[in-house]
Protein backbone atom coordinates (compact mmCIF):
# COMPACT_ATOMS: atom_id res chain seq x y z
CA UNK A 1 0.00 0.00 0.00
CA UNK A 2 3.11 1.96 0.94
CA UNK A 3 4.48 1.93 -3.09
CA UNK A 4 1.16 2.93 -3.99
CA UNK A 5 0.43 6.15 -2.43
CA UNK A 6 4.16 7.26 -3.32
CA UNK A 7 3.58 6.47 -7.02
CA UNK A 8 0.43 8.78 -6.83
CA UNK A 9 2.03 11.42 -5.10
CA UNK A 10 5.09 11.05 -7.55
CA UNK A 11 2.98 11.49 -10.19
CA UNK A 12 0.73 14.38 -8.89
CA UNK A 13 4.20 16.35 -8.54
CA UNK A 14 5.33 15.22 -12.36
CA UNK A 15 1.87 16.38 -13.14
CA UNK A 16 1.86 19.69 -11.21
CA UNK A 17 5.49 20.66 -12.40
CA UNK A 18 4.76 19.46 -15.98
CA UNK A 19 1.68 22.14 -16.01
CA UNK A 20 3.55 24.95 -14.46
CA UNK A 21 6.69 24.57 -17.30
CA UNK A 22 3.96 24.62 -19.23
CA UNK A 23 2.27 28.06 -17.84
CA UNK A 24 5.76 29.54 -17.52
CA UNK A 25 6.77 28.82 -21.13
CA UNK A 26 3.58 30.08 -22.13
CA UNK A 27 4.72 33.46 -20.35
CA UNK A 28 7.79 33.84 -22.15
CA UNK A 29 6.72 32.93 -25.41
CA UNK A 30 3.77 35.71 -25.56
CA UNK A 31 6.93 38.32 -24.47
CA UNK A 32 8.91 37.41 -27.03
CA UNK A 33 8.52 38.30 -30.79
CA UNK A 34 10.66 38.65 -33.50
CA UNK A 35 10.24 42.08 -34.27
CA UNK A 36 13.61 42.78 -36.09
CA UNK A 37 14.01 42.03 -39.78
CA UNK A 38 17.28 39.98 -38.70
CA UNK A 39 14.99 37.56 -36.21
CA UNK A 40 16.67 38.85 -33.31
CA UNK A 41 13.70 38.46 -30.47
CA UNK A 42 12.17 40.99 -28.94
CA UNK A 43 10.76 42.13 -25.42
CA UNK A 44 8.82 44.04 -23.21
CA UNK A 45 11.16 46.94 -21.14
CA UNK A 46 9.66 46.24 -17.52
CA UNK A 47 5.96 48.06 -17.60
CA UNK A 48 6.87 50.76 -20.46
CA UNK A 49 5.42 48.43 -23.04
CA UNK A 50 8.17 49.01 -25.35
CA UNK A 51 9.60 46.21 -27.33
CA UNK A 52 13.64 46.37 -27.24
CA UNK A 53 15.48 43.62 -28.76
CA UNK A 54 16.83 40.65 -25.83
CA UNK A 55 20.16 42.01 -26.43
CA UNK A 56 21.60 45.37 -25.90
CA UNK A 57 24.68 47.31 -26.56
CA UNK A 58 26.18 48.60 -23.38
CA UNK A 59 27.61 52.18 -23.22
CA UNK A 60 30.56 51.86 -20.86
CA UNK A 61 31.92 49.10 -23.17
CA UNK A 62 31.41 50.54 -26.62
CA UNK A 63 33.20 53.88 -25.10
CA UNK A 64 36.40 51.56 -25.28
CA UNK A 65 36.64 52.01 -28.83
CA UNK A 66 38.69 55.13 -28.68
CA UNK A 67 37.51 56.78 -32.11
CA UNK A 68 34.18 58.45 -32.02
CA UNK A 69 33.76 56.92 -35.36
CA UNK A 70 34.46 53.80 -34.88
CA UNK A 71 31.67 54.18 -31.91
CA UNK A 72 29.21 55.21 -33.82
CA UNK A 73 29.96 52.55 -36.80
CA UNK A 74 29.68 49.82 -34.10
CA UNK A 75 26.25 51.20 -33.15
CA UNK A 76 25.12 51.87 -35.95
CA UNK A 77 26.07 47.91 -37.26
CA UNK A 78 24.20 47.02 -33.95
CA UNK A 79 21.32 48.75 -34.90
CA UNK A 80 21.20 47.27 -38.34
CA UNK A 81 21.73 43.67 -36.71
CA UNK A 82 18.27 44.41 -35.03
CA UNK A 83 20.08 45.83 -31.45
CA UNK A 84 17.29 48.19 -30.29
CA UNK A 85 18.00 48.94 -26.14
CA UNK A 86 21.33 50.54 -25.50
CA UNK A 87 22.22 50.78 -21.73
CA UNK A 88 24.00 54.56 -21.62
CA UNK A 89 24.27 56.72 -18.98
CA UNK A 90 26.16 60.04 -18.12
CA UNK A 91 28.43 58.09 -15.56
CA UNK A 92 29.73 55.86 -17.87
CA UNK A 93 33.25 57.23 -19.28
CA UNK A 94 32.82 60.16 -17.66
CA UNK A 95 30.21 61.21 -19.80
CA UNK A 96 32.09 60.15 -22.84
CA UNK A 97 29.18 57.63 -23.89
CA UNK A 98 26.48 59.94 -24.08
Amino acid sequence: MHDNESSRRAFFRAALAGVSAASLSEQVVAQTAGASATGLPTRVLGRTGARVSILGLGGAHIRTIKEDAECIRAMHLAIDEGVSFFDNAWDYRDGACE
